[in-house]
């Protein structure tokens, strides 16, 4: 499948190449998608275990999660993911207690 960028990006994926940190522009797409595919993942897990906080005897039981705060967990994953951070779940700012 071909596959069109713009010209930023292409400047992007080359400089990544360039680097030497990736062999080709496929790799860099490769790590990039699998990247994606794993913050979803971790998105899934977050969602999940807020929906159903009684579940998930860890965190003490019942939290009350609003519109809101889902919101500002969501931006706060994004702007981590853009930072290029790498999320850890065995330290948990809303539950210190559950901190491995």
């Amino acid at each position: 499948m071909a596959t069109q960028v713009s010209p930023s990006l292409e400047k992007k994926i080359a400089a990544l190449v360039a680097s030497g940190k990736f062999t080709d522009a496929d790799d860099v797409l490769n790590q990039a998608v699998r990247l994606l595919e794993s913050r979803e993942s971790k998105l899934e897990w977050l969602r999940a275990a807020i929906a159903e906080p009684d579940a998930q005897p860890e965190f003490g039981g019942t939290a009350i999660f609003s519109a809101e705060l889902m919101e500002k967990l969501d931006r706060e994953a994004e702007e981590a993911f853009l930072r290029g951070e790498q999320p850890s779940f065995n330290d948990c700012p809303l539950f210190p207690e559950a901190s491995l």
